[in-house]
């Protein structure tokens, strides 16, 4: 893997632990909500290739945080969280990244922490993330990581969870009506 496919991927993918919450937690569009995996990426406008780690990682973004789980390497799971700022009321939408490296030199840990502006629309099932040192302000811009993420299907029990409250009340009303009728 080439060493800019390395730095989106380390940058965006496998963010490490450190950051701050949002000051508005309960506004992440619900667009946004739910579990999405890595479907390709692009660098600079080039392919990039993804890991056996960036495959099987996860992102959600949960009332201000961008959350993600992976497998490293050995097999073991990693968590990671990072500070996110998502503005949906402008054109394109709107992503702010705020990611913490920690990288060891000279048997000590320096931490960064990166800013890293973006947009992203939501097409379905996909999720496309362009991210810049700038903001980018189309999807095409050069000089760009472009990340498209995948949504996967909610959990079955909260899938079942939603549709039987949603049952209940035509249940209490059919029942409601059966008394006013005698």
């Amino acid at each position: 893997m080439d060493r800019m496919a390395r730095f989106v991927f380390a940058t965006v993918v496998l963010s490490t632990a450190g950051a701050r919450g949002a000051d508005k937690p309960s506004e992440t569009p619900r667009e946004l909500r739910g579990a999405w995996v890595v479907d390709h990426a692009d660098a600079a406008g080039e392919p990039t290739p993804a890991t056996q780690e960036v495959k099987q990682s996860r992102m959600e973004i949960v009332g201000g945080k961008y959350v993600e789980t992976w497998k490293d390497a050995d097999g073991r799971p990693q968590r990671s969280e990072s500070r996110v700022e998502i503005d949906a009321d402008v054109f394109p939408k709107q992503i702010t990244l705020f990611t913490r490296l920690s990288a060891a030199a000279d048997n000590q840990v320096q931490a960064t922490e990166w800013t890293m502006p973006g947009i992203y629309r939501v097409d379905g099932d996909l999720l496309t993330i362009c991210l810049g040192v700038v903001r980018p302000t189309q999807f095409d811009s050069p000089c760009s990581a472009l990340i498209v993420f995948k949504k996967l299907p909610e959990p079955k029990s909260t899938q079942a969870r939603q549709s039987k409250h949603r049952r209940r009340p035509r249940l209490l009303f059919a029942h409601l009506g059966q008394r006013f009728r005698r």
